[in-house]
């Protein structure tokens, strides 16, 4: 709920167009760095910072790379070194060949080393939880998010629409459950699944001893003496069978469905 109140509260402060906002502010928070205008970098990062979770569009492949430089630089202003190089795996991951102009970076400077420091790693996890619409990852459709690298994150309503963007530098930064209401995670989906084929099989085998005291009692009804008995325990057989698998399949239903896997 507090994560909703303040993602209200940002939103009456937005720009008309957000995303054309985070593009200039990210592109002069680059040229104020390179100038070493510290006070034209702390404008451009203050509007940078309250245009980008106010985008409600998707975002193309250029503007995620320009978000990834922005929030290198402002992690580097603010000492936050790790991060800062996280950011920029993220930028070799997504413009392979792209390097820091000297006016940014020049050879020796601490920034430049954190860029040939940064590595493109793949490794990534996925997202148990997820929205109606699915997640976005620096731009794609996808459920996995990097494990070593920031990645801008976007969800999307049941009708594709964009209600959140956010830069996460891990999934513990995620307002993961004020974003998606908690669904079964993949260990509860494949408990479902194979507790309902289980029951719907044991179901089966209930009803075919059903079919079996129907039948006998059927049968009895019109059975010579000496068939009485046989008939008596295929009825009992029937009947017992069909009572005890048909509990079996109502208690695999449940404990497929009930337990909190």
């Amino acid at each position: 709920m507090w994560f909703l109140l303040l993602a209200l509260g940002a939103r009456a402060a937005c720009p008309d167009d957000p995303t054309a906002q985070v593009r200039s502010d990210a592109a002069s928070m680059e040229v104020a760095f390179s100038q070493l205008d510290d006070a034209g970098f702390d404008r451009a990062r203050k509007g940078f910072d309250q245009a980008l979770p106010c985008v409600r569009g998707l975002l193309d492949s250029s503007d995620v790379a320009a978000i990834h430089r922005a929030e290198a630089l402002a992690l580097f202003v603010d000492g936050e070194m790790r991060s800062s190089t996280k950011a920029w795996g993220a930028v070799k991951r997504l413009t392979p060949g792209w390097e820091p102009p000297p006016a940014l970076a020049p050879p020796g400077h601490l920034l430049r080393e954190l860029f040939d420091e940064a590595t493109p790693d793949g490794e990534r996890v996925t997202l148990d939880l997820r929205p109606k619409g699915g997640w976005i990852v620096d731009g794609q459709p996808d459920d996995t998010v990097p494990v070593k690298q920031g990645f801008v994150l976007q969800a999307l309503d049941g009708e594709g629409h964009v209600y959140y963007t956010g830069y996460e530098l891990s999934i513990a930064e995620i307002p993961i459950v004020d974003l998606v209401q908690p669904g079964p995670s993949p260990k509860a989906r494949k408990a479902r699944k194979i507790g309902s084929a289980v029951a719907g099989g044991l179901a089966g085998a209930a009803l075919v001893g059903l079919g079996v005291y129907v039948d006998a009692q059927a049968r009895l009804k019109h059975a010579d003496y000496d068939q009485v008995d046989a008939l008596g325990t295929q009825a009992e057989v029937g009947a017992i069978s069909s009572i005890g698998l048909g509990g079996a399949a109502i208690t695999s239903f449940v404990v497929a469905w009930a337990v909190p896997w």
